[in-house]
């Protein structure tokens, strides 16, 4: 035979399930959330420091020793702790803060360069085989004479952000196991508090059965139970008053038959 449970533990999973899948909902939306704020600002920040660099850029852009300008990125990247890089409109790097330009492999397939040479501002987030890091790119057109001549593109590993993002997941977590712990008690108690009434309702009725009519259950806040509650409080009161009766006529006809002195036939 299947073994039945308790009211309260068929509430209380339930309402702890909701909770918890809440709670792990709220914690994942959230870390995305924070995670795209995050890439919004880095790809926002690199577009200010490759505007900011633009100019210095664009008079050392055309000098035909590219020296000074590599020296430029190498300065500006040292002291930004970004990486910049001049390239180009046929792709070919031509400078750049980190690595030998001329040893750089041909950029015109990268979509932040695609991008700025079609004259907007691109960005790309990315693994680098260079930097064996993922990084954030942001790119913008090189035009000193309106009409697009190369491009300066800003980069930055993500190791930061996504330090900066796990010890906030990791607070999160740490949050969502307490805000568990508590749900748990919270399931319990309105558990409880569900099923207490249920339980009076059945040990009067065990009283009830067993003919003891003077109990009266308590009546619960919730109406749906008070009402049950004060109907089987009148059954019980009725159930006495006629059970009384009975007793008393019973108790007046056994009394008048013993007073009898003449036999009785009943058919």
């Amino acid at each position: 035979m299947k073994t039945k449970k308790k009211l309260v533990w068929q509430l209380f999973f339930p309402y702890l399930a909701v909770i918890l899948v809440a709670l792990i909902a709220t914690t994942w939306y959230a870390t995305k959330a924070m995670r795209q704020f995050h890439l919004a600002q880095s790809r926002i920040d690199l577009e200010n420091r490759a505007y900011l660099a633009k100019e210095q850029i664009i008079s050392l852009f055309k000098l035909p020793d590219k020296t000074p300008l590599n020296r430029y990125c190498e300065e500006v990247g040292r002291q930004t702790s970004t990486r910049l890089s001049v390239i180009l409109t046929s792709g070919k790097v031509i400078a750049d803060s980190y690595e030998n330009a001329a040893a750089m492999e041909n950029h015109s397939d990268r979509p932040e360069i695609i991008a700025a040479i079609a004259g907007s501002v691109g960005s790309a987030v990315r693994y680098s085989e260079t930097l064996t890091k993922t990084m954030m790119y942001v790119a913008i057109p090189i035009d000193p004479h309106g009409t697009v001549e190369g491009v300066l593109r800003t980069s930055v590993p993500l190791t930061a952000v996504d330090r900066s993002l796990w010890s906030i997941r990791v607070q999160l977590v740490m949050w969502g196991v307490i805000m568990a712990f508590l749900a748990a008690g919270i399931s319990y108690w309105v558990s409880k508090r569900i099923s207490a009434p249920i339980r009076n309702l059945r040990n009067g009725a065990e009283q009830f059965a067993l003919g003891n009519f003077s109990t009266r259950l308590p009546v619960p806040e919730s109406e749906e139970i008070a009402d049950l509650t004060r109907a089987m409080n009148d059954m019980a009161e009725h159930l006495s008053r006629r059970i009384t009766t009975i007793t008393d006529q019973r108790n007046k006809l056994e009394a008048v038959l013993s007073s009898m002195l003449e036999g009785v036939v009943a058919l």
